[in-house]
């Protein structure tokens, strides 16, 4: 009894260091929470983001594979020539887009069987160009379910009936080298391209209450940076397997041999340019939008978009230990003798920014190779550095 009055009294003694601690790792939470909902990134989280995969394949956990459901279909390869004409409607020469025939043959095919789990047609169908297979393929597209086209703020689509099948596919980049960095679920309030199929493959959605979002029952994201479980970067992978078929080649050409209706039974379809444009700049490196696409699809059917309750209270907790120590006066930068010599508030600045960046790096990297969690290390270490900042201030007004 008498310890347990002694533990007592001591906390009591540092009440008002606890609760500013707790604070502080609220007020963390709800800026990082604010910040990763936000369509802009700086580009330290590319970087983070690298060092975490990386230190997962040290790890020998980075083991995902090309999910068995999904089929890749890639148009690169299939294009033709269509004429380009000025505003008063004089062609000054020609361009080359999707084959839209063989598209045709395809889509068709996959219409007749009616076995596919869902299409995601990465293709534009903007009213720039024209063919004399359009009618008929937009007639198709419209007619299928389950098959979403992306469209762009500044895009206008080459005919009204493909609208009711397309959804926004926006991308969130960084800020100074615009590399792919989010993928906004919710663009100007609309469903994105991969929400939409996670919703209608899953039933379940991403509502709003303010500035907070919900989905099956927990506290939920509005942006993700998306892991790449479909690292299809070339039409083989490490064991020789074709994991990409070309639609004219693979498919079409062999239809004869192997059925269309082979191919897609059960499984969700990715048609788009795979290996040629449509490039990105992301923390995997250069990659087609199609595949980023599907990635975040395969994230939000992973769950990468619930924040679970047991990570908000690990990082609860941890955040009030780091605030704790600060707000205690541990200064480890005192016992760095020429650091201690500094008298510039900016260099020191900068060293306790690192510093703090250090130890949050390494718990961050241990909670996405150990516990699968991700959490943002930029944020936390510039509150900590302020705060720490402010602190010495304030205390070096009271001694003088």
């Amino acid at each position: 009894m008498k310890s347990l009055k002694n533990i007592w009294q001591s906390l009591a003694a540092k009440r008002r260091i606890i609760l500013i601690s707790i604070a502080n790792a609220f007020v963390i939470l709800l800026l990082c929470y604010l910040y990763d909902n936000m369509s802009i990134s700086l580009d330290s989280d590319a970087t983070t983001r690298q060092w975490f995969e990386r230190a997962k394949s040290i790890c020998g956990m980075n083991t995902d594979s090309l999910p068995d459901d999904l089929l890749i279909v890639n148009i690169a390869y299939d294009r033709q020539l269509v004429d380009v004409t000025d505003n008063d409607g004089i062609i000054k020469g020609n361009t080359d887009i999707t084959d839209r025939q063989k598209l045709l043959q395809f889509l068709t095919a996959a219409r007749e069987a009616d076995s596919y789990n869902y299409i995601i047609l990465d293709v534009n169908f903007n009213n720039r160009y024209t063919t004399e297979w359009d009618s008929a393929l937009y007639a198709t597209i419209s007619a299928m379910p389950r098959i979403v086209i992306p469209k762009h703020h500044d895009d206008i689509l080459a005919d009204s009936s493909l609208y009711p099948k397309s959804r926004y596919s926006e991308y969130a980049t960084t800020i100074i080298d615009e590399d792919f960095a989010k993928y906004d679920l919710l663009p100007a309030g609309e469903h994105s391209l991969p929400l939409s199929v996670y919703n209608e493959l899953s039933g379940k959605d991403i509502t709003q209450c303010g500035f907070l979002y919900f989905a099956d029952g927990h506290l939920s994201r509005r942006c993700i940076t998306p892991r790449f479980v479909v690292k299809a970067w070339d039409e083989y992978d490490e064991n020789g397997n074709k994991i990409i078929l070309n639609l004219g080649c693979d498919i079409i050409n062999l239809a004869d041999i192997i059925p269309i209706a082979d191919h897609i039974n059960d499984r969700i379809i990715l048609i788009g340019d795979i290996t040629e444009r449509d490039r990105h700049d992301t923390y995997m490196g250069n990659v087609s939008g199609a595949i980023i696409n599907v990635n975040t699809i395969y994230a939000l059917m992973n769950g990468s978009h619930i924040i679970n309750w047991w990570s908000i209270i690990l990082l609860l907790i941890f955040y009030s230990v780091v605030s704790g120590v600060t707000i205690s006066g541990i200064d480890l930068m005192k016992h760095l003798p020429l650091i201690n010599r500094i008298k510039s508030k900016t260099i020191i600045f900068l060293f306790s920014f690192i510093g703090f960046s250090f130890i949050l790096t390494i718990f961050a990297t241990l909670s996405y190779v150990l516990l699968d969690a991700e959490f943002n290390v930029v944020i936390p270490s510039l509150y900590f550095s302020i705060y720490n900042l402010i602190a010495n201030y304030i205390t070096t007004l009271k001694q003088a």
